[in-house]
């Protein structure tokens, strides 16, 4: 792996971890691409899977029901 790859994929990583941290939807939505889904688990739940528009809205309806996140990558 190049020095630059890493480089990037720490950064992304990074991005990704203070995104959900800060609990605000910009910030979480930060490393999507527009064509990502999200698949919430598990799947018995059948909650449907839902795109980068569906996802911000969806994510807008909770922010305020939560907080002080923290991630934790193991």
């Amino acid at each position: 792996m190049s020095s630059q790859l890493a480089t990037n994929m720490r950064n992304t990583t990074n991005l990704f971890i203070k995104g959900w941290e800060a609990w605000k939807v910009e910030p979480v939505s930060a490393t999507w691409a527009p064509e990502c889904t999200m698949t919430q688990h598990p799947k018995s739940l059948n909650v449907p899977v839902r795109n980068f528009d569906e996802f911000r809205a969806w994510f807008a309806g909770i922010e305020s029901r939560l907080s002080d996140c923290k991630v934790y990558i193991v």
